[in-house]
């Protein structure tokens, strides 16, 4: 392997070795795939010799001058501390309003504060649809996602039940509700009193023909996992950035001493 070989290698080229030439013209054509994946890519087609329409960036230019023109005083290292600071007291925040504000009103849920809505069942269905999230790199997770929705008649509201599944293409828990909900007689939905109002109840339980095809404490203990990881990230992000901001107060908090009296 010659010099230039050498210079052409980047975090995804080992990657691409393996692959078809097929495959390696699908990544650079793909909006899926970062730069440097469709970069070593191109390098490995160049390789075997193969013609591609992937254009490479022009290589950057480093000045001679940087160090003169760069100021190495100590406010841009504070500055640069206080940044990320910012931004993980924003994460342990945001994570924090997720837990209380989001997941907390189902965990502590109560049987007391719900109501029920009876009736019969005009229409149930389940929609499996595609989801996408993309990350910091710029690379794009698909999955997929149920829903259960169904109505009663004389009934103003619509019921749904979500979840997702992954790479699956069937819900085997929705898929029995479903059936149970079209063979039934008399279908109870249990909802928060609150809620009453809203078309679009949250459902903490369903009876169907007097008896429970999905449990009360199975929809309220569902995201206690979740809740319990925002809490930890939430206070251990925020308690992070508070220590390193205000030593002497968490040093006084631990040690038991009282803090100063300023008379």
């Amino acid at each position: 392997m010659n010099e230039k070989e050498n210079m052409e290698q980047n975090y995804f080229s080992k990657k691409m070795t393996p692959k078809s030439d097929s495959e390696l013209i699908e990544i650079i054509s793909s909006d899926s795939f970062v730069a440097e994946a469709k970069q070593a890519a191109a390098w490995e087609l160049d390789k075997r010799k193969i013609e591609h329409d992937y254009k490479f960036p022009e290589p950057k230019q480093i000045r001679n001058d940087f160090e003169k023109d760069y100021d190495f005083k100590p406010k841009e290292s504070k500055g640069w501390k206080k940044y990320h600071e910012n931004r993980l007291l924003f994460f342990g925040l945001a994570c924090l309003v997720s837990a209380i504000y989001i997941i907390a009103p189902t965990i502590f849920t109560f049987k007391t504060s719900l109501t029920r809505i009876d009736g019969s069942l005009q229409s149930a269905d389940i929609l499996i649809e595609e989801v996408s999230s993309r990350n910091r790199v710029g690379y794009e997770a698909k999955s997929r996602r149920a829903t259960l929705y169904f109505s009663l008649i004389g009934i103003n509201k619509r019921f749904e039940l979500m979840e997702n599944i992954g790479q699956d293409y069937r819900h085997e828990k929705f898929s029995s509700i479903k059936k149970r909900l079209r063979n039934s007689q008399q279908i109870t939905v249990w909802i928060k009193k609150g809620e009453k109002e809203i078309s679009k109840p949250k459902v903490f339980q369903i009876d169907v023909d007097s008896k429970t095809v999905l449990k009360f404490n199975e929809v309220k203990t569902e995201h206690t996992g979740i809740f319990a990881f925002l809490l930890i990230l939430g206070f251990g992000s925020t308690g992070f950035v508070l220590w390193r901001r205000y030593p002497d107060k968490f040093e006084r908090i631990f040690n038991g001493k009282p803090a100063a009296n300023n008379n």
